[in-house]
């Protein structure tokens, strides 16, 4: 996928302003209009759908957690189709909705590391969200930015798929460390401290309780 600077947008989100009819949006928007907001409709339900989930673990071994999901009604899937039935889940082939037994058998599990994935738009993205930084919207855009090669000092340039510095990229990278600009660490205890700030359990003076310039203590090696 390549994001193009006027192709990123914002996320679509429930709100106020809902259509009075689907056939109103229809008459407007077409028939894609219409499918658009009844999928918009239908996923914003399946948020709100009942789940169970069950957590244990082997009564020696506290640090191994063993999870199932086990519904307690069709759920989500009674969203998008209307006719499941309660007994959905039985006979499908997965065990863990059945919920978690009282007996469980040890085995060894042999394994080697992988090697290391070439860094790839997706693998970026995944990265972002790891750490909650910005929006959907926002990493693509910003994803949009740092590759543009008609950009004066892009950072990374995309070859068939694959990333990699371009020249004030690592530029970048060899002057950075040891400062705090760009640093996603840092970037996520701020998202963090803001959700914080909102919900009233911290405050701006102690969330960010060094100098006033922040990172200006630190300079690069």
């Amino acid at each position: 996928m390549h994001v193009k600077p006027q192709g990123a947008h914002g996320a679509n989100r429930p709100g106020p302003k809902v259509p009075s009819s689907l056939d109103g949006v229809e008459r407007k928007y077409g028939k894609a209009g219409r499918l658009i907001y009844e999928m918009l409709a239908k996923n914003y339900l399946a948020v709100l759908a009942e789940d169970h989930l069950q957590k244990g673990h082997v009564e020696k071994y506290p640090d191994f957690v063993g999870i199932a999901n086990v519904p307690k009604s069709p759920g989500w899937k009674a969203v998008f189709d209307p006719d499941t039935g309660d007994d959905a889940d039985e006979g499908d082939g997965n065990e863990s909705g059945k919920g978690l037994g009282r007996n469980a058998e040890p085995f060894i599990f042999e394994g080697a590391n992988k090697r290391p994935e070439h860094p790839t738009m997706k693998w970026l993205m995944k990265q972002l969200e790891k750490r909650d930084v910005g929006t959907g919207a926002t990493r693509a855009s910003t994803y949009s930015e740092v590759t543009n090669d008609k950009a004066k000092y892009p950072l990374l340039t995309e070859k068939g798929q694959k990333l990699r510095l371009a020249q004030a990229g690592e530029m970048s990278w060899r002057l950075l460390p040891g400062t705090r600009i760009g640093d996603l660490g840092l970037t996520e205890k701020v998202y963090a401290d803001m959700r914080d700030i909102a919900a009233g359990i911290a405050t701006p003076r102690s969330a960010w309780p060094s100098s006033p310039t922040g990172c200006a203590r630190t300079s690069p090696r």
